[in-house]
């Protein structure tokens, strides 16, 4: 029995070995053989964060998003794409979530962004483990356009055919409008173009037309409806009644 000690070897690796006798008459060459070297056990793979988006908070140029991440047990960090459509094009940036196993809320600041545009947003989170997409959720900024207020839903008309209709502009922006009545689907009066200061507001005169006139005559109080477009955003209608003003 013959024995040979080997070192060096690596753990939890399996060897070929043999022996080989030599002498005068030849080589003999003995049957293969393995062994496998001990060890402890390989570590799991890390495991890939968790991730989750949740509500926005938006203004007119910025918005706060939020979302919940677990590392799970790896050094994780998290960002949060941004966009107008569904392909992003921006991010955050990367912020450390730690390497806990708890789940930890998380949050992004968004700014420069366009007012009255809807965006979509979702978390990203990245470790050892691997890379987590959080669902697409999205949000619409908030409109620096003035917006039409009717003050009460009565009109004044005098016997010439010239009416006026209280109005209000309410916000930052000068109003620009046009003004259009109707009754019964008919045009009785309109009115091109005309401005109302922002927080501000008063009496839009018109005139009516030939038919305006002479429904007024006939029906002292006139059901009509009042459309009002402004420049930008959407149109006010209202329900005014035309009563005579002596």
């Amino acid at each position: 029995m013959v024995s040979a000690s080997i070192t060096g070897l690596i753990s939890r690796t399996t060897y070929h070995y043999r022996i080989i006798a030599l002498n005068g008459s030849g080589t003999t060459t003995g049957a293969d053989a393995t062994f496998k070297t001990a060890g402890s056990p390989a570590p799991p793979p890390p495991t890939k964060p968790a991730a989750a988006t949740r509500t926005a908070a938006a203004g007119v140029n910025g918005a706060t998003v939020t979302a919940t991440v677990n590392p799970n047990g790896s050094l994780t960090h998290y960002y949060f794409e941004f966009g107008t459509t569904a392909a992003y094009g921006l991010q955050t940036p990367p912020v450390s979530a730690g390497s806990g196993t708890a789940t930890v809320s998380v949050t992004g600041s968004l700014s420069g962004l366009q007012s009255d545009q809807t965006y979509h947003y979702r978390i990203v989170a990245v470790s050892s483990g691997g890379t987590t997409l959080g669902a697409d959720l999205t949000f619409t900024t908030g409109s620096t356009a003035s917006k039409l207020k009717f003050f009460g839903h009565t009109a004044f008309v005098a016997p010439q055919g010239v009416g006026g209709i209280f109005l209000g502009c309410f916000g930052g922006t000068v109003c620009t409008v046009k003004l259009t009545i109707l009754r019964s689907g008919a045009t009785i009066a309109r009115r091109q173009h005309f401005t109302i200061a922002p927080g501000n507001g008063g009496i839009v005169h018109y005139t009516l037309n030939h038919l305006g006139r002479s429904l007024q005559q006939s029906t002292r109080r006139l059901q009509t409806t009042v459309i009002v477009t402004p420049s930008s955003g959407p149109a006010v209608t209202g329900a005014v009644t035309e009563v005579p003003f002596l």
